[in-house]
């Protein structure tokens, strides 16, 4: 009888062993990246956050904290936090060469491996994305929604194309 649980135990341990890795693994594959744009709908008084534009939305630069625990104030760093801050010193360490500041360097990273011809695309998108930004800030009410629809369909591109 012993030798039956001990043989289950053991069975069991190496089951979860496992298995335990594959789910963490299927999980981060099928996770949408990481954004650090949110944009802020509102439909009918309500307001809503998310990752994906809406007619008319708000975009909102959001920076994630950085491994500081709110509750004791003590910082603790996981290994994302450890390698965003690895990635910023060897940034500044080669911007003199590259002439890049991190916000360029890291638009760069995560372009990189786009095909050149989705590069030029999403280069001209964040023009047109900007210009349509700024227009929508100082238009009136009457091409207001033009400038929105052009600016929601800009963003949708954008999100699609992967920049």
């Amino acid at each position: 009888m012993a030798v039956l649980s001990n043989s289950l135990w053991l069975f069991s341990i190496s089951l979860i062993s496992a298995v335990v890795p594959m789910t963490a693994v299927a999980q981060t594959g099928t996770l949408p990246s990481p954004t650090r744009t949110v944009f802020k709908c509102v439909v009918d008084g309500k307001a809503t956050y998310s990752d994906a534009p809406c007619l008319g939305a708000q975009r909102i630069e959001i920076t994630p904290t950085r491994g500081m625990n709110k509750s004791t104030g003590k910082e603790l760093t996981g290994a994302d936090v450890l390698r965003e801050r690895h990635s910023e010193i060897m940034g500044e360490a080669i911007r003199p060469i590259t002439g890049l500041n991190q916000k360029e360097r890291e638009t760069q990273i995560k372009r990189f491996h786009l095909s050149a011809s989705a590069k030029n695309e999403c280069a001209a998108l964040d023009r047109r994305i900007l210009e349509s930004e700024a227009a929508e800030r100082t238009a009136g009410a009457a091409g207001q929604h033009m400038i929105q629809n052009s600016l929601f369909q800009s963003r949708a591109r954008y999100r699609a194309t992967g920049c």
